[in-house]
């Protein structure tokens, strides 16, 4: 098949790398998707002959987990009485 496309690399090889191009757009949108509202997103043109990549400047936070005030509390108490906050 090489020969009769004119293919320089191996048959697989090309179609894996078409498949990986068609990917590309469908794992942005997913990375769209999961980016807060308020999150800053743009789609990156480079100046040379290269793909667009997604910009994704700020996410949103995950919040905090119940046992953390305790942690904090714990580690507080474990300090010399001098370096406490």
């Amino acid at each position: 098949m090489r020969a009769g496309r004119s293919l320089a690399e191996d048959a697989g090889e090309f179609l894996a790398q078409l498949a990986r191009g068609r990917n590309a757009p469908w794992r942005q949108l997913v990375r769209l998707e999961e980016a807060d509202t308020d999150a800053k997103v743009e789609i990156v043109m480079p100046e040379s002959r290269g793909r667009a990549h997604l910009s994704v400047d700020k996410l949103g936070s995950v919040g905090e987990p119940d046992s953390l005030p305790w942690l904090k509390a714990t580690a507080e108490a474990m300090l010399p009485p001098d370096r406490r906050a």
